[in-house]
């Protein structure tokens, strides 16, 4: 698709509208995210676990007291 040449998006910048190695990121985005994912995971994971205790105690609150 590109021959030789880098897509636009792999380059820190473009030298006359062309990526060239020298200036391609080192790290590609996959593992980026995938290291950004694993240094927040338990930052991810209580803040999930907060949520679903507070969604608990909304139903347990609702339902302890009858609404007729």
């Amino acid at each position: 698709m590109f021959g030789n040449r880098l897509p636009p998006s792999c380059c820190t910048r473009l030298l006359n509208g062309v990526c060239i190695e020298a200036d391609s990121y080192r790290l590609g985005c996959f593992q980026i995210i995938n290291e950004y994912v694993q240094l927040y995971s338990r930052l991810i994971v209580a803040v999930g676990i907060g949520i679903a205790l507070l969604e608990v105690n909304k139903i347990r609150l609702f339902s302890t007291h009858n609404f007729h």
